[in-house]
């Protein structure tokens, strides 16, 4: 039982740090806790989640043989698909349609065993991985004994002294599952691969070969049919004191996976990003645009199915001021692209591959709720609808041990989410606006504790969210909510 091992290797890793002065080896212990609690009063949303990491989102349609044509003016069938996107957590198996509060609990804890010439370490990291309060399959029911373990990070470091004897400053590999920051919304998810990461006074660099999936049971290194292998390289360059650019490429070639329709298919993709960011006095702003081409093919179909071009982007700037020396102001304008027309051969929707976006609370991952992966979407998009973020965004640390966050937001797709009422067909891309506020007293240099609460004066995209889900709960209850809000509160320790 996973309990049991626990115990076990935790006790060991004990023993092998009161071991380490002996061996010459340098342990450190670090971790967290996360508890928190929460209401919403339209959770029913939360039903059909957007996973950034698990659903590859397109629309495609049949091509009709000419023997059989169409009436003039209608298009065949269109699917979009959504495989992978049951995979993301609710706050349990049958979630209230109007309303519901939670607990959850989310541990992590990780080990750095390394030489005590700093040049090599290893890193095992665990947590028990956001588990709602009650969940008896999960250990957290009445005597608490359940499977609820998962590894985050398995991975050796070692630093290459002659690659910093040749251009100064350090330079390391890392093999293994290990973290893996390439930018905010296309990756920045945990991996398995290996990675060579190097810096000179003015420059970092990274270069990557990562592999998300390999379900097949023996290696073939030239057996690419089942596995998602990306590789990746990423720079940045400090030009002045007030003044950097970044830039990154990540090719993806994927591996043979279903669609949520049956139909077999593989995705060539790639990403090209730029990521400049400038300060001069008070005043600041960060810039992130990403390109994203390739193809998608369809498999055995015949000539069935149309090949899918990739042709999507993202665009996200910040500008913004420090008013105060305790005071930030700053506006934000984020633009995803959609897919308008499931017939043109084009996915125009931007995928990514693997985040947690930070666009307010109702939706995405800016919460407590939502660190303990209790969120709507953790990407930056609806669907393959793409998303606008048009944001108002204030920082105020009043105090040493008092901050204050807040935001108002403007929401919209990007394309028009489309849904039935009834026998009515209906489109519409308002969201709604929002606003956001989060005040987090700091206890001590460990324990912060947190109040946050968000209001979304919902317009009809918003409100059409459950019924232009591709798999509604109840399909007898399609009424969808109007304005949402959200309360919750918690505590945080880290060491």
């Amino acid at each position: 039982m996973r309990s049991k091992f626990l115990i076990s290797f935790i006790c060991l890793i004990a023993i092998i740090g009161f071991a380490c002065s002996a061996w010459a080896i340098k342990a450190e212990f670090h971790g967290s806790m996360l508890n928190a609690i929460g209401t919403s009063d339209n959770a029913k949303v939360f039903s059909h989640p957007v996973k950034s990491g698990k659903t590859n989102y397109f629309s495609y349609s049949e091509n009709y043989p000419i023997t059989s044509p169409l009436p003039q003016g209608v298009r065949p069938p269109h699917y979009l698909n959504t495989y992978g996107q049951k995979s993301i957590k609710v706050f349990n198996s049958d979630i209230d349609r109007t309303s519901a509060q939670w607990g959850i609990t989310k541990a992590r804890l990780r080990f750095d065993l390394g030489t005590d010439d700093e040049l090599a370490k290893v890193v095992y990291s665990f947590e028990v991985g956001g588990i709602n309060w009650g969940d008896s399959n999960k250990g957290f029911g009445l005597s608490g004994d359940g499977v609820n373990v998962e590894t985050c990070f398995a991975y050796l470091q070692f630093q290459m002294p002659f690659m910093n004897n040749m251009f100064g400053k350090k330079h390391m590999v890392r093999a293994g599952l290990q973290p893996n920051k390439v930018n905010q919304w296309l990756w920045k998810e945990t991996a398995t691969g290996f990675s060579y990461y190097g810096k000179s006074d003015s420059l970092k660099w990274q270069a990557s070969w990562l592999r998300s999936e390999n379900p097949g049971t023996k290696f073939n290194m030239f057996d690419s049919a089942n596995k998602d292998d990306y590789l990746l390289a990423k720079v940045n360059w400090d030009m002045m004191p007030e003044f950097s650019v970044g830039g990154f490429v990540v090719y993806g070639a994927l591996g043979e996976e279903p669609t949520s329709h049956g139909d077999m298919y593989n995705d060539t993709t790639y990403y090209i990003g730029v990521t400049p960011k400038i300060q001069v006095g008070a005043f600041f702003g960060n810039l992130d645009f990403i390109y994203q081409g390739g193809s998608i093919s369809f498999k055995n179909d015949g000539g069935k199915y149309k090949s899918l071009d990739h042709s999507a982007y993202l665009g996200n700037l910040t500008l913004g001021m420090k008013v105060l020396d305790t005071l930030k102001i700053s506006v934000n304008g984020l633009y995803v692209s959609g897919d308008d027309d499931p017939w043109d051969g084009d996915a125009e929707n931007f995928n990514s591959i693997d985040t947690d976006a930070e666009i307010g609370i109702i939706f995405f991952k800016d919460s407590y709720t939502a660190s303990a992966d209790r969120a709507f979407s953790d990407a930056p998009y609806i669907q393959d609808k793409g998303l606008i973020n048009l944001a108002l965004q204030g920082d105020w640390q009043v105090t040493k041990a008092n901050n204050l966050r807040a935001a108002v937001r403007y929401l919209m797709t990007a394309e028009d989410l489309e849904w039935t009422n009834g026998l009515v067909n209906q489109k519409d891309d308002e969201l709604g606006w929002e606003i956001d506020l989060w005040y987090t007293y700091k206890y001590n240099k460990n324990l912060s504790f947190r109040v946050e609460g968000a209001y979304l004066f919902a317009g009809d995209a918003a409100k059409g969210l459950v019924l232009s889900a591709p798999n509604p709960n109840d399909p007898l209850d399609l009424t969808p909510g109007d304005d949402m809000y959200y309360l919750g509160a918690g505590a945080n320790f880290k060491f």
